[in-house]
């Protein structure tokens, strides 16, 4: 919140309605942003299954829920504990919409910070998945942004006997250097969030 009500908000507030000098702004606290969000963002999955942990115990749930009263505040904690994530996911939206409507001539500058602002989304992206891929033989950061993932269900062919073999369910991890397939797994360790087990990786091939 500092960072954001005396450095970031400051900014703003200079660029006044300058769309070029506020682009710069997103530009020049683009690193800030990284540093402050990479922890949160890679904490975030361990932070979430400890949450569910306690909110499982009557006892804790209800002191939760006590303190949710008595502070005023109309969300449940798990709400809250998403608002950074949101809040880092508004501002390409915002930049999309000032696209929309500036002139031609504060175009090139909304482009840079917009691009700038989608790769800091993909780093933060891949920093809540990356530590939870498991047996990956190599360096993971080097794969790059991660662009996109989802489940799916994976076939292969035995050649043998001519036939697909039972359908098997994967998460896929699409990044930068290559396409991930990983299957997900659960932690026996109290509080811990589920995790990825590395399976297959095709490299991108340029």
């Amino acid at each position: 919140m500092n960072f954001h009500n005396n450095y970031l908000l400051a900014d703003f507030l200079a660029a006044g309605n300058s769309i070029i000098e506020i682009c710069q702004c997103f530009l020049n606290h683009r690193n800030k942003f990284l540093q402050l969000y990479h922890r949160y963002c890679r904490n975030k999955p361990l932070g979430e299954a400890l949450r569910r942990e306690q909110q499982s115990d009557g006892v804790i749930a209800k002191f939760f829920a006590e303190c949710q009263k008595r502070a005023g505040h109309p969300l449940p904690l798990s709400a809250y504990l998403l608002k950074p994530v949101q809040r880092i996911t508004k501002y390409q939206l915002l930049l999309k919409e000032v696209h929309r409507h500036c002139g031609d001539q504060a175009k090139p500058h909304v482009d840079e910070a917009l691009s700038s602002m989608l790769d800091l989304l993909a780093q933060l992206n891949t920093a809540m998945h990356q530590l939870h891929i498991a047996g990956f033989v190599g360096d993971l950061s080097q794969m790059g942004a991660l662009r996109f993932q989802n489940e799916c269900d994976i076939y292969t062919f035995k050649k043998r006997t001519r036939r697909l073999n039972k359908a098997q369910r994967r998460q896929l991890f699409l990044f930068d250097g290559g396409l991930l397939f990983c299957k997900k797994r659960s932690q026996s360790v109290p509080y811990a969030s589920e995790y990825y087990e590395h399976k297959l990786s095709i490299p991108h091939r340029h």
